[in-house]
């Protein structure tokens, strides 16, 4: 049995739905539970696949290695939010993590200056050492806009901020 077979997907709400009863799931039931990194999730022949990728298969009929969620919010599967990117793309729309002092990527301090530094294509590139945080953000910003970075990269994790 495919996926197709027992999946459907509606484009619009991002929602996927059981076609078929199976085991203790009914047809009809919502498919997906969140795990542990925020996306929804759920198993198909004993494997763990996310929900955007099931989507994005039984839209255009082929398994995306890399799907980005555009707005950032792991759990909006609507197909306008979906897009396929290579890995460098999608690590360059990633969220700050909560952990991060200065609320974006790129910057550390080490004494009383703050350092800027950007990572493209695997290799680590030093922007500088500021005096001023703000210096040390505007020259990241720059940098991440000079590479191509998503201008959501940086962004707060969902439920961080204002």
């Amino acid at each position: 049995m495919d996926i197709k077979d027992v999946i459907s997907y509606n484009p619009f709400t991002g929602i996927l739905t059981r076609k078929i009863n199976r085991a203790k799931h009914l047809a009809g039931e919502v498919v997906g539970s969140v795990n542990g990194n925020g996306y929804l999730t759920t198993k198909f022949k004993s494997k763990s696949i996310k929900c955007h990728q099931i989507a994005w298969f039984l839209t255009y009929d082929y398994w995306p290695k890399e799907i980005d969620h555009i707005d950032g919010n792991r759990l909006n599967n609507k197909l306008e939010n979906l897009r396929e990117v290579t890995r460098q793309e999608n690590v360059r729309n990633t969220q700050v993590y909560k952990n991060s002092p200065f609320n974006i990527h790129g910057i550390s301090k080490r004494g009383n200056k703050y350092r800027a530094y950007i990572t493209v294509n695997n290799k680590l590139i030093q922007l500088g050492s500021h005096l001023k945080l703000e210096t040390a953000i505007i020259i990241r910003k720059a940098a991440e806009a000079w590479w191509g970075f998503h201008p959501n990269h940086s962004r707060l994790s969902q439920g961080e901020g204002s």
